[in-house]
């Protein structure tokens, strides 16, 4: 697995039409929210739960290499599902009133919430420098949300630990010594999370939103046919994108440098 990530400065976990192994019915909605699960549902194929069972692996994988690599990462949508996962966390399917504020099959790239960002948490960052009044973006962000399910939560801003995580006596995963909530829904009454992070070390992200479809060439650059009135969510998305360029570029540069010590170093006869 450390020679599928040789030569490559940060990780991208995007998303994807499935559900995590980790996800629980929601505890604040009625039994039958457990059954909105596009992977475990008896209409889904089989050759679909394989693929999704084969990928699930792969890119936990992926993330605990980058782990020990020092990796920056950004999980977008269903892929920070698996980065929570990765570090012991579970995923919760959201209740129907709260599910119809995320999700939309008729408008999958036009469906927008706010999002508060919490201050002082990388993402803050990111998202201030998109706009010169740095207060006004971290406060009713929009975003391009689409997703039937949310990070889980004990009480807010503690993040339920899986059962996988809890039975795996060899390594001790508590989610909340190394995550942190960096933002959450702020509309008709909800409050998911939206975005997490890790607290120190490598910039490590998740964001249940999709940032790029706002990326140039994407459905969500403008609001209009004619390509002429930007999405008022451009500026937040390239910021977050431009951060996350510049954490690579640190990696790469940490790295070639230890490269170049590890060759120049004068070997014992």
């Amino acid at each position: 697995m450390r020679a599928h990530l040789e030569g490559v400065d940060a990780l991208l976990i995007p998303g994807a039409p499935s559900a995590n192994d980790t996800q629980i019915a929601s505890e604040r909605g009625a039994p039958e929210d457990a059954r909105h699960n596009s992977v475990n549902a008896p209409r889904t194929k089989k050759h679909v739960r394989e693929e999704h069972r084969s990928r699930a692996a792969y890119e936990l994988a992926l993330i605990e290499q980058a782990k020990n690599l020092g990796m920056p990462v950004i999980a977008v949508c269903a892929g920070s599902w698996r980065l929570l996962e990765a570090y012991g966390g579970a995923v919760e399917t959201l209740p129907a009133a709260e599910r119809a504020l995320h999700t939309d099959k008729n408008n999958v790239w036009g469906l927008r919430h706010p999002v508060d960002i919490v201050s002082g948490t990388r993402l803050a960052d990111a998202f201030a420098s998109a706009q010169q009044n740095g207060t006004e973006a971290l406060s009713g962000a929009p975003v391009t949300s689409t997703h039937w399910a949310a990070a889980s939560e004990v009480v807010p801003g503690s993040f339920r630990q899986s059962t996988q995580a809890a039975e795996n006596t060899e390594v001790r995963r508590l989610p909340d010594d190394i995550l942190a909530v960096a933002a959450r829904t702020s509309a008709h009454g909800s409050s998911s999370v939206e975005a997490f992070e890790t607290r120190s070390g490598a910039p490590v992200m998740g964001v249940q939103w999709h940032p790029e479809t706002h990326l140039p060439g994407m459905p969500g650059r403008y609001t209009d046919t004619e390509g002429t009135s930007p999405d008022p969510a451009v500026a937040s998305s390239e910021a977050l994108f431009r951060h996350f360029i510049q954490a690579a570029l640190s990696y790469r540069y940490r790295r070639d440098m230890h490269e170049e010590f590890s060759t120049s170093r004068p070997q014992p006869d």
